[in-house]
């Protein structure tokens, strides 16, 4: 009866590595040995270890295999820990007992999580495929050559840097209200219902059409105040313009407020 068991078991985890594209020859062997070495063991002994985790450990920008990479494997329940190292094409294995849960883990030098799985041999098959990423930069060693020292030579054909202390200019923004638009000689009428206090100028359009501008504020909250004190007035029409740098703009206020004012 235990002889059925074991080949059956055998030929079940055989037809699963053959139909994975993941396992590498050496590692198709690896597990292979594994299960062997599990068959020979007692009755009890293999229901105990019953899965095979089979993994690699690669960097997550090059994808190439990490070596040497420390990974731990955990018992959720009872807190059994195993180690193990990968090898130069990246991989590792673990034995692990059925009808329970892990935490696999990958750990950097400084002993920070790299990545992490949770692996369940509850229902599972039995050889258990994984990947953990390497995020940490894997810095390569700077080889000096003998008798040079570690400096940086200086380029005096490069451009000087400017100093941070060189203020950026900044764009003039003016804030106007524009009245209405009117017919040649409209604007006129117009103008003299306005409070002469303010700043007036017309501007024509290609059209031929006369715009009536109402004031010139640097901030848009008083350039807002006097839009709807001209609506007010019977100029129903009247906006808030943006000029920068003495050019109209197509800005609304609210977008000129946010670029320019909160700058």
């Amino acid at each position: 009866m235990q002889k059925i068991f074991r080949n059956n078991a055998f030929l079940m985890v055989l037809s699963f590595l053959l139909s994975q594209p993941f396992l590498s020859a050496d590692s198709l062997e690896l597990a292979k040995e594994k299960h062997n070495t599990m068959a020979e063991q007692s009755t009890a002994n293999i229901e105990v270890y019953s899965h095979v985790v089979v993994g690699r450990v690669l960097d997550i920008v090059t994808k190439k295999p990490v070596m040497s990479a420390s990974v731990e494997i955990k018992d959720f329940l009872s807190d059994n820990k195993q180690v193990a190292y990968s090898d130069k094409s990246g991989q590792f294995t673990f034995r692990l007992e059925g009808g329970k849960q892990y935490r696999l883990t990958t750990l950097n030098n400084t002993g920070e999580i790299e990545d992490a799985k949770t692996i369940s041999t509850i229902g599972a098959e039995p050889i258990i495929q994984v990947l953990l990423f390497w995020k940490t930069n894997i810095e390569q060693p700077v080889v000096l050559k003998r008798g040079t020292k570690n400096e940086i030579k200086s380029d005096n054909t490069a451009s000087p840097i400017k100093k941070e202390t060189e203020k950026v200019k900044k764009e003039k923004v003016v804030y106007r209200i524009q009245a209405g638009s009117f017919s040649k000689g409209g604007h006129n009428s117009a103008a003299a219902r306005i409070d002469k206090s303010l700043t007036i100028k017309s501007e024509t359009t290609n059209g031929g059409m006369i715009r009536l501008m109402v004031g010139e504020f640097s901030n848009v909250s008083d350039a807002r105040k006097l839009s709807h004190d001209l609506q007010k007035k019977g100029f129903a029409k009247a906006f808030v313009v943006v000029y920068v740098d003495g050019l109209r703009t197509n800005l609304t206020a609210t977008q000129a407020e946010q670029k320019y004012e909160n700058r």
